[in-house]
């Protein structure tokens, strides 16, 4: 196991290598291997050692107070001075308690029970991998239809963990089903051979958000727990989503212009096209060459027709107000070539066209 392979804590320990840029500038601690249960060692520059975790919130608590001690340990002092450290630990331990078991206490949570599901079992992850990642990126959602889920405990191991050689994933039973979901779909975009951070950030930058959030609006039901989803994956990934949605969200509503205010559950309504189509009239401009082209046979026809009442005047010595369907019918045959039978009435013509 490495430091990386616990998300929370590497994004943790990456946010205060940002801040000590200097002291961090070639190091590379993600690649840190981490040792469980071996108490005769102790961690120094080359690998963390993990004794005793209760939980996996336990673990991730460790894993970052170990490395702070083996940077002091080596002189290379990460906080000004003791009492910010603590702050900092405290703050980062109530943050694990929060998003791993919303507040209550971290006993009882090891069990030796292991369930087993498949993709499809998970109604939010399983709509995000048919309907948009796959489409998105042309895959085969059929390929990770039946991918085993393995549902436990384990210290030793992150929220979820995609193991390629046995094919499954494996997640850590948390009390936090927004938490546990974040962590399952960041390990099963790379499952399926794509770069999460990438994946979130096309969604954003190609208008796809809508057909993300509403998902997760229907699994989640409020709007502060769908934040608190973006607001994890921004956690467990290093990079800061929620900031870029909302400048997204800022520039799209600047540029529209709204004769009517509605609530940002609603993006869209009917009266929003119109609106739309209004804006755009005048870019529009219309063209007659079509028009005249038309014109030109619709008045060739009519003079047929006009010769032909005219010939019917000097052969009855009468006045013909209108012309018969049929002569009319007649005339348009002969001026456009359509020579149809005569024995045929024009009720079989017709049903003959029909496509119902």
């Amino acid at each position: 196991m490495e430091i990386r392979d616990f998300k929370l804590a590497n994004s943790f320990l990456k946010a205060i290598a940002n801040k000590n840029k200097k002291l961090f500038e070639n190091i590379d601690f993600s690649e840190m291997d981490i040792i469980f249960n071996e108490k005769d060692k102790q961690s120094d520059e080359t690998w963390l050692v993990i004794n005793d975790s209760k939980n996996i919130a336990h673990t991730n608590f460790k894993i970052v107070s170990e490395y702070i001690d083996v940077c002091d340990k080596y002189d290379a002092n990460i906080f000004k001075n003791e009492k910010i450290k603590k702050f900092i630990l405290i703050s980062y331990a109530n943050c694990l308690r929060a998003m791993f078991f919303n507040g209550e206490r971290l006993d009882n949570y090891l069990k030796d029970e292991i369930t087993v599901q498949y993709l499809y079992q998970r109604p939010l992850i399983w709509t995000l991998v048919k309907n948009l990642f796959c489409p998105i990126y042309d895959l085969d959602y059929k390929k990770y239809n039946n991918i085993k889920i393995m549902i436990g405990s384990n210290c030793d191991v992150d929220i979820a963990k995609y193991y390629k050689k046995e094919n499954f994933i494996f997640v850590n039973e948390i009390n936090n089903q927004i938490c546990e979901n974040a962590f399952l779909m960041v390990e099963i975009l790379k499952m399926m051979g794509l770069e999460p951070i990438e994946v979130i950030n096309d969604i954003i930058d190609n208008d796809l958000y809508d057909k993300f959030y509403i998902p997760l609006k229907i699994a989640f039901d409020l709007n502060k727990n769908v934040y608190d989803f973006i607001l994890i994956l921004s956690c467990i990934l290093g990079y800061d989503f929620i900031n870029k949605i909302n400048k997204k969200n800022k520039v799209s509503s600047s540029n529209i212009k709204c004769a009517q205010a509605f609530p940002s559950e609603i993006p869209y309504q009917w009266w929003y096209l119109g609106i739309i189509d209004r804006m755009l009239e005048p870019s529009r401009k219309v063209n007659y060459d079509f028009e005249l082209e038309l014109e030109k046979d619709v008045e060739n026809f009519w003079n047929k027709v006009e010769k032909w009442r005219e010939k019917y005047n000097n052969d009855k010595k009468g006045t013909a107000r209108s012309v018969p369907f049929n002569i009319l019918l007649k005339l348009y045959n002969n001026e456009y070539g359509l020579n149809n039978p005569t024995d045929v009435t024009i009720q079989s013509l017709l049903s003959s066209e029909r496509i119902w």
